[in-house]
């Protein structure tokens, strides 16, 4: 009895004790995660090596990106792009490698393929996780900035603050970890992973993806990279970073992250992770019909996520886009009119002659920088003021800073370029400054409209929009030829596919997409591939500037940190290329003999395979039937490409050929050249307006002097100095030739006048010229002198001598 008694307590013991283990696993699932509450790296990877690694699943994407990347325009020319960049990644090989490798999870599988597409280096394609990993980030706690160092040597980097300002977040760190983070502001690093910090940030910085210049990727590490890493395209971090900081003992800060979604259970996360893609007509209607339609050259996927998280993030939203546009054109407020010059009026006040007279000694000029406009529709406007001390006069200086061209509100961001102009023209504003820093790009048509009003309209060579062309694919070539054939299609001028989209070299409408298949033959990546003519896209220019304000070049600066990418690098390009302005680009390596770029990744436009989707759809509502269907994920994937690739605007492949008769010859795209800036200045606070404007602003007048090679102690000096030779070298020289030449007929005219004085004794001179060079002396001409007189002499005193001798 005892025994029977004992083995029902031992069992109900071990069901007790298997019960509360269930429970505790319950309660401890790695993938229960909860929207805004941080969690570690270790966390996470817990959840993800639940959902393995599945072979049909990594077949099936792979096949769908290689069936994608067929559109992708750089495909070709990625396999070997040679100078400057010299990108060498073959898509097909390297996907394929990835196929045949088996991972210890799924997420590492699509890690893998984020890291074939980060070789490109190409802001516009990049291959998007699932959105179970994609709406995940990680975080160090700071940002960081760096400033010049005095003895010329690695720049000193400092934290910037709080990776995240709101409050949430810097109250959960200090409450996790007892870190007070406001605490560190304008902290010196020495050291990050006992790495100096800066020779850290500038090994680091090599694998960033968004752009192909090396300076542009150094300053996207400092301002973005170093602090956010996204999992959509990032791998999961180590789980500290480790700050030597100065005066401090070093400290190993925790890594933090953070999701956009909330997830109870494994279960609920691996069934998000699996979720099958739009694919009913239903589904089509209700979620693709949008943008999408009609998407011209939008953000880059990076920044449209860093946006999304930021929407997450905040409790509310601003929609200051979303305002109403006043119907009437109204000037500047009379309340900021009357604050500028209220407060110019007392910066002069101010400035007695002793104040002048002491400050004359170590500075020139002095400035004040005063807000007119704040940021709204992507735009804000400020004025430098800036006193010459000796003179007690005044400069104003207009700064647009343009933040993107993919406002919520198109009209409002031309109202308040409008705005701006009304000002710049009431005051008689001298200089301008376009402030395109960390400018993402946007809508193309934008880009252009934008460069018209400022520029004008009358007075640059055609096309007035740039070339651009397409790839031959299977799918592109289907879709262009069946749509032409087709009524419905062919009149719909909104359709990418119909010829009557797109513009010829006169800027007329095609009949027939002839355009598309009688195009050129490129050898791009030691292969010969069949590209589209050039074709423009249609724009309107309408936008009219009705002060017609323009600028002269002298009078007008670009001032970028090499970040401003897509219509923004078209946008900056076409200034470039036309010479309407000098080009000011800040940070990048700490090197003045390195040269840097204003324009990063100028693409063409970028689309995604959603893109396509919308177009199958399309088709078949015009009742096409496509053989070539364009491929689907198994799950919420995506891949972002450059779909169609542009062109030097001006002289097709930057070495001034004519567009009209390239035939079979290879150029090089716009995405591959780089366009030099005039003048770099290292500063690495890359949004600080008060250090970076001053500094801009003594460009304008910049006069360049011959200085030594650059040493260490002379590297803190910002200007540029490769600069053209002046005029005056060439007028000395000139002179000095010229010179040389009259001396030499003086002394030819010397020679004959002896010559001469000689003949009177009858003596000839013969000047032979010795083609061959043969002569005695070795020259190729010799002088032969015979005399009459000297003969006749002769004869007399042999005659002499023999009466003589007789």
């Amino acid at each position: 009895m005892q025994r029977v008694i004992g083995t029902f307590l031992s069992i109900v013991i071990i069901s007790s004790l298997f019960s509360l283990v269930n429970c505790s696993t319950r309660l401890s699932d790695p993938c229960q995660i909860t929207e805004k509450v941080l969690f570690r790296p270790t966390e996470i990877s817990s959840c993800f090596d639940s959902l393995d690694y599945d072979q049909d699943r990594a077949t099936k994407t792979i096949d769908t990106l290689q069936q994608i990347v067929s559109q992708y325009i750089f495909k070709d020319i990625s396999k070997d792009s040679g100078p400057p960049f010299n990108i060498q990644i073959d898509l097909d090989e390297e996907l394929g490698q990835i196929a045949k490798t088996k991972y210890d999870n799924d997420f590492l599988m699509h890690q893998a393929i984020n890291n074939v597409f980060k070789k490109l280096y190409d802001a516009h394609t990049m291959y998007h996780k699932p959105w179970c990993y994609s709406a995940m980030f990680f975080f160090k706690p700071f940002q960081i900035y760096a400033v010049q160092s005095p003895d010329g040597n690695d720049p000193i980097v400092k934290i910037k603050g709080p990776t995240l300002t709101d409050d949430w977040f810097i109250q959960q760190y200090k409450s996790a970890y007892g870190y007070d983070l406001n605490s560190y502001q304008d902290k010196v690093i020495k050291t990050i992973d006992s790495i100096p910090a800066w020779k850290y940030i500038t090994e680091e910085s090599q694998d960033v993806w968004a752009s192909k210049d090396i300076n542009a990727r150094l300053n996207e590490y400092l301002f973005f990279d170093f602090h956010e890493m996204p999992l959509a395209y990032e791998n999961i971090p180590d789980e500290f970073v480790e700050l030597g900081i100065e005066n401090e003992k070093t400290t190993k800060f925790p890594i933090v992250g953070y999701s956009m979604f909330s997830y109870t259970n494994s279960s609920e996360f691996h069934k998000n992770c699996l979720k099958g893609v739009l694919s009913t007509t239903r589904d089509f209607q209700k979620n693709i019909i949008r943008e999408n339609a009609n998407s011209k050259n939008l953000l880059p996927p990076k920044r449209i996520l860093h946006e999304k998280l930021l929407t997450s993030l905040s409790a509310t939203k601003q929609h200051d886009d979303q305002e109403e546009i006043p119907e009437t054109q109204l000037k500047y407020s009379s309340q900021t009119e009357t604050e500028t010059k209220t407060k110019t009026k007392t910066v002069t006040e101010a400035k007695t002659e002793t104040e002048i007279e002491n400050r004359i000694e170590n500075k020139i000029n002095s400035g004040e920088l005063i807000t007119i406009f704040q940021k709204k529709y992507g735009i804000s406007f400020k004025i430098y003021n800036e006193t010459n001390l000796k003179s007690n006069s005044e400069t104003l200086h207009g700064i647009i800073r343009i933040y993107n061209f993919a406002p919520d509100n198109v009209q409002g961001f031309k109202y308040q370029i409008e705005q701006i102009y009304d000002y710049l023209y009431q005051h008689d504003v001298e200089y301008l400054v376009i402030d395109l820093r960390n400018n993402g790009g946007g809508i193309i048509d934008l880009g252009y409209q934008l460069f018209y009003y400022i520029f004008g309209t009358e007075e640059y060579p055609d096309p007035k929009i740039g070339n651009y062309d397409f790839r031959h694919s299977d799918l592109h070539d289907e879709m262009f030829s069946k749509c032409e054939l087709n009524e419905e299609c062919l009149n719909e001028k909104d359709n990418f596919f119909s010829p009557k989209y797109w513009l010829d070299a006169n800027e007329k409408e095609f009949e027939s997409n002839i355009w598309y298949f009688q195009g050129n033959n490129y050898t791009r990546g030691e292969k010969i591939h069949g590209y589209s003519s050039l074709v423009h896209e249609p724009v309107d220019l309408s936008w009219e500037n009705t002060n017609e304000l323009y600028y002269k070049p002298e009078k007008v600066l670009v001032l970028s940190d090499g970040r401003c990418g897509s219509t923004c690098a078209v946008f900056a390009a076409k200034i470039l290329e036309n010479e309407l302005a000098k080009t000011v680009t800040i940070g990048g390596k700490n090197d003045l003999s390195v040269k840097v770029s204003p324009i990063s990744f100028p693409g063409g436009e970028v689309e995604d395979n959603m893109f396509f989707l919308y177009q199958n759809y399309l088709f078949s509502s015009y009742g096409i039937t496509l053989k070539t269907i364009f491929p689907n994920f198994y799950s919420d994937q995506q891949l972002t490409f450059a779909w169609r690739e542009i062109y030097s605007m001006n002289n097709v492949g930057n070495g001034k050929k004519d567009k009209n008769v390239i035939k079979n010859e290879e150029i090089l795209p716009l995405e591959f050249t780089f366009l030099p800036s005039d003048y770099r200045i290292l500063i690495w606070d890359l949004e600080n307006d008060d250090a970076i404007i001053p500094e801009t602003i003594s460009y304008f007048n910049y006069v360049p002097t011959p200085i030594p090679t650059p040493t260490p102690t002379h590297q803190i000096n910002h200007k540029e100095n490769a600069e053209p030779i002046s005029k005056h070298y060439y007028i000395l020289f000139i002179s000095g030739v010229l010179t040389a030449i009259l001396i030499l007929l003086l002394i030819i005219i010397v020679f004959i006048v002896k010559l001469r004085k000689q003949s009177k004794s009858k003596t000839t001179h013969k000047l032979i010229f010795d083609v061959d060079g043969e002569n005695e002396d070795g020259f190729g001409f010799s002088l032969e002198t015979s005399s009459d007189s000297f003969q006749e002499k002769n004869d007399d005193e042999l005659s002499q001598i023999d009466n003589e001798s007789q």
